[in-house]
């Protein structure tokens, strides 16, 4: 039995309010393989199969994790054509380096462990804040704390009719995604983007996948930014 790893996440992702528990999980897995310089070479059937997400689902996993985190994909330069993924770990003093012994491993660990709690602690306060904030600034300023996400969600996501689009299955969805620790907010944000979107790129209420299936595939997490306006072409001034 091999002994258990451990992996170095940054500040920087710590400190990120975006990240899906998805996404959370891929960065650890990347982070898990990482040698010391912070580069990682783990496949995408390897981070798949670790992580339990579908193997298809990876590559948006990690376009996502360098626009909010600045992971850097280097594609086909790893052993056997793999990508090689680059953390940018904080650089140790040399002097450190160098005198690192038993002492040293003991003051990381009780400093990581130290680190770990206080950063538990500030997330939960200031996941709590932003979710407030983004209620408040950006979805609906009159919502009130109590309110039913679900059916903020609901209000937002673009109509199918007169083709289905069952709620209660929806709603499981969306209750499932939320005990999984990831924001509300950040759902009904993906559904207000998506409506956007849709109403300027979507031919049709059929081509809209139902609000199970969007939520299912996680799709919010493609809509946390307005879709960029349509450039202007000729004839249209």
């Amino acid at each position: 039995m091999t002994g258990e790893r451990f992996a170095r996440i940054s500040e920087r992702a710590i400190r990120c309010r975006d990240l899906s528990a998805v996404d959370w999980r891929v960065l650890a897995c990347i982070a898990l393989h990482a040698d010391v310089t912070g580069r990682a070479y783990p496949s995408m059937a390897t981070i798949a199969e670790i992580t339990g997400i579908r193997r298809q689902d990876v590559p948006r996993v990690i376009r996502r994790l360098e626009h909010l985190i600045g992971l850097r994909r280097e594609r086909g330069i790893g052993r056997g054509n793999r990508n090689v993924y680059v953390l940018r770990p904080e650089k140790p003093a040399a002097n450190v380096r160098t005198a690192a012994g038993n002492s040293a491993a003991n003051v990381r660990t009780a400093a990581d462990r130290n680190v770990r709690t206080e950063a538990t602690e500030m997330s939960a306060h200031r996941r709590r804040e932003h979710t407030k904030e983004q209620t408040n600034k950006h979805i609906c300023p009159d919502l009130d704390e109590s309110a039913d996400w679900f059916e903020t969600f609901w209000r937002y996501y673009p109509s199918r009719k007169p083709h289905d689009n069952p709620k209660k299955p929806a709603r499981l969805k969306f209750e499932a995604a939320v005990k999984r620790g990831v924001d509300p907010t950040m759902i009904v944000r993906g559904a207000e983007n998506f409506a956007v979107y849709a109403a300027a790129h979507i031919s049709g209420p059929r081509f809209i996948k139902t609000a199970e299936v969007w939520l299912n595939k996680e799709c919010w997490s493609d809509y946390q930014q307005p879709p960029e306006p349509e450039p202007l072409r000729a004839g249209m001034i």
